[in-house]
């Protein structure tokens, strides 16, 4: 849990600056990490650090601006197509990673 916090907070930190007002250079670099930190929060299998990320990013482009917000939001869409209908790439992990984000309401565990 401590390594998927600590790269999702680097994940919000490196895309808030490449959302930024510096120079090209700094956005690039900065959105560059962000990319590199993607790999590091899948491999974390933390469905909580993935879906709080997603939600934060998502305000973050928001807050950007709502036409970048939507060309990013598109190009997601459009490359999460690619790759999972397309490709192929993920579809089972992907089921069962879904299917246990909804589980969780249905059998609450007992303390």
């Amino acid at each position: 849990m401590g390594m998927a916090t600590v790269v999702s907070l680097g994940l919000v930190c490196a895309l808030g600056l490449a959302l930024g007002r510096s120079g090209v250079r700094h956005r690039i670099a900065a959105a560059g990490c962000a990319v590199a930190l993607l790999l590091p929060l899948a491999l974390s299998f933390s469905r909580g650090a993935w879906i709080a990320t997603a939600v934060t990013c998502a305000a973050q482009l928001l807050l950007a601006g709502a036409r970048r917000a939507l060309a990013v939001g598109a190009a997601a869409v459009a490359a999460g197509v690619v790759l999972i209908a397309g490709f192929g790439v993920g579809t089972a992990m992907l089921q069962e990673r879904v299917d246990s984000i909804t589980r969780v309401t249905d059998a609450p565990t007992s303390r």
